[in-house]
């Protein structure tokens, strides 16, 4: 899917290789969320140490008078594009509350295009900035050194804060991280019993690991450690202890945080845990994980904070003034007498679970999908036996999306002695399609409506 990342740089300028493991904060923002019509609220909340931090809170929000088109394509908004400042409204009662937590460059403007993603879900979304970062108070911040043990101070009062909402409920609290933001949020579950659920991408497992690494990597740096990082609170050693669910995203070409790190952790958790080895993908960047997967990374990280944040809060009504763009997919299959054969009756229930997953996922990104059925007669599947269980996405055969080859084989008594159509992918052979099958392709053809 890696015709989408090149029109998404708002999002990968955070991760590019320019931030990896060398702390530069950026202290203006190039753009604020109001720029893109999102509403939100600037605050500011003290550290217990007596600084005074800044933060971004999104309230759970559908996308109408939202620039849904500049979204992660424009990083500087122009006067003339900027979008009306909306009047802060919010939901009413508790919300369950993603924190997106920066990692060790830039500011939390970067952010923007991830909190998109959750904000628009019906999720309350919390961004801040480090001491030292954005128009948080000033903190001399070595840039040869991993990030500040000080830092620990900043999530734990950014945490408090946000329990402290209205909009929030404090009993659902997710985090989410990247890189340097991963072992710093995991630090937060380890030492922490109120965050319900944690997403980290490329998370390490020690320092000692880390700058080894690194030192293959990059060996012109010579970073270091910081003074007083808490040991245990590092993931190799937290991990045995967490209970809260954790879902670990990993580059299969990551160089800097490599498989192994996150397998290791992975393996010593004990309570609810999920792992995606991304293929294909590096440690950020324009190959990062979120880019070369986009819209998929998404659908994933959503879905995992559904399962543990909520089960029970409806998707937000979305409206996009007309400019949706449409993902249409269009099954047929025989009926005979009223009846179809298994495998296609096995196929429908397939493609139904699959369609409500693709809305629910795709409706933020401004994509209405549609499913068209028709029915094959007992002469037109006599004619070609292959017509009947046939799945087109925006009018491509689905096995193109996914490099599947077709085959037949022997179906049922209303199919007759005529053999049916069958997919083979990943070396599986398919009679009926699964829901899984039909998500992975209707995303690529998802990212392929984003071509410029």
């Amino acid at each position: 899917m890696t015709q989408i990342k090149f029109v998404i740089f708002l999002s990968f300028t955070i991760h590019s290789p320019w931030f990896l493991y060398s702390m530069k904060p950026v202290l203006q923002y190039p753009c604020v969320p109001s720029d893109f019509g999102i509403i939100y609220r600037e605050v500011s909340f003290k550290t217990v140490d007596g600084l005074t931090l800044k933060g971004w809170f999104y309230p759970a929000q559908d996308t109408a008078g939202i620039a849904n088109e500049m979204i992660g394509r424009v990083m500087v908004v122009p006067d003339s594009l900027k979008s009306p400042i909306r009047e802060y409204e919010s939901s009413t009662g508790g919300r369950p509350t993603i924190i997106i937590c920066d990692g060790d460059g830039g500011n939390m403007s970067f952010s923007i295009f991830y909190a998109y993603h959750y904000f628009t879900k019906g999720y309350n979304v919390f961004t801040f900035d480090w001491r030292g970062f954005g128009q948080s108070d000033p903190w001399n911040i070595d840039e040869d050194k991993l990030c500040c043990a000080e830092f620990l101070i900043d999530y734990n009062s950014a945490i408090d804060f946000v329990k402290s909402q209205p909009e929030v409920d404090p009993e659902r609290i997710g985090l989410m991280g990247f890189s340097t933001g991963a072992y710093l949020s995991f630090a937060m579950i380890a030492s922490r019993n109120d965050i319900s659920a944690y997403i980290g991408r490329a998370l390490i497992t020690d320092f000692k690991d880390l700058l080894k690494n690194l030192q293959k990597v990059i060996p012109d740096r010579k970073l270091v450690a910081p003074e007083k990082y808490p040991e245990k609170l590092l993931p190799i050693k937290a991990a045995g202890k967490v209970k809260t669910p954790v879902f670990l995203i990993v580059g299969q070409k990551d160089n800097r945080t490599p498989v192994w790190m996150s397998e290791k952790v992975y393996k010593k958790l004990k309570g609810p845990k999920e792992l995606w080895i991304v293929q294909g993908a590096e440690h950020g960047g324009a190959e990062g994980p979120e880019m070369i997967t986009y819209p998929e990374f998404f659908v994933k990280t959503l879905s995992f904070f559904d399962k543990y944040l909520t089960e029970s809060y409806p998707l937000l009504f979305i409206n996009h003034g007309g400019n949706m763009k449409k993902l249409k997919i269009r099954w047929q299959r025989l009926v005979s007498e009223q009846e179809t054969c298994p495998r296609c009756g096995g196929t429908e229930s397939e493609l139904e679970k699959a369609v409500s997953i693709l809305k629910k996922s795709l409706a933020p990104l401004g994509i209405e999908v549609v499913l068209e059925k028709r029915k094959l007669s007992i002469s037109e599947f006599k004619k070609d036996p292959l017509q009947s269980n046939r799945i087109w996405i925006n009018e491509r055969p689905i096995e193109e999306y996914i490099k599947a080859d077709v085959g037949q084989s022997p179906c049922c008594d209303v199919c007759g002695p005529n053999e049916c159509r069958t997919i083979e992918t990943d070396e599986t052979v398919y009679e009926t399609v699964p829901a899984e099958v039909i998500i992975r392709a209707g995303l690529i053809a998802a990212s392929q409506l984003f071509r410029l």
